[in-house]
This record gives structure tokens, C-alpha cells and sequence, in this order.
């Protein structure tokens, strides 16, 4: 991964950033590439951060539930 993008996601999730690439890689890989490709977005409406009241747009700050991105993940329960 390139150094400036490491550097942003590091200052976005501080020190979250592990267990949310970890959980992140969990859910990728249990999807087929080009089923993520064609569904990752659809993936990421269902864990993307709330907004707190009165923000809105793609750099407006939210907490990410990596509670949400792990349900997404099937269990052989």
C-alpha cells in the first residue's frame, strides 16, 4: 500500500485502524472478486458510519461499527 495512503488511514482510524482492516479482509474474503466487485458498494451501505445530526457529505466524521462490517461475514452457525 502506498505510503500517503497508509498515512491518511492512519490518521483516519488512529487505533482502529488494524481491527478495521482486519475485519475489512474478513468480509472480502469470503466474497468471490467479482461478486465484491459488483456488490461493494451495497456492502458498504450497510456498514457506512453515521452521520451525528447536522453533518452530511463524504468528509463529514462518523463512527464506523466494526460490529456491522463482521455481521456482514457468513458463520457456519
Amino acid at each position: 500500500m502506498p505510503a500517503q495512503i497508509e498515512k491518511y488511514l492512519a490518521g483516519k482510524f488512529g487505533e482502529q485502524l488494524a481491527d478495521a482492516r482486519a475485519a475489512m479482509a474478513e468480509l472480502a474474503a469470503v466474497c468471490e472478486p467479482e461478486d465484491l466487485y459488483r456488490r461493494g458498494f451495497r456492502l458498504y451501505e450497510q456498514f457506512r458510519p453515521s452521520m451525528p445530526a447536522g453533518e452530511s457529505g463524504w468528509g463529514a466524521k462518523g463512527e464506523l461499527d466494526l460490529a456491522k462490517v463482521r455481521a456482514l461475514v457468513p458463520t457456519d452457525e
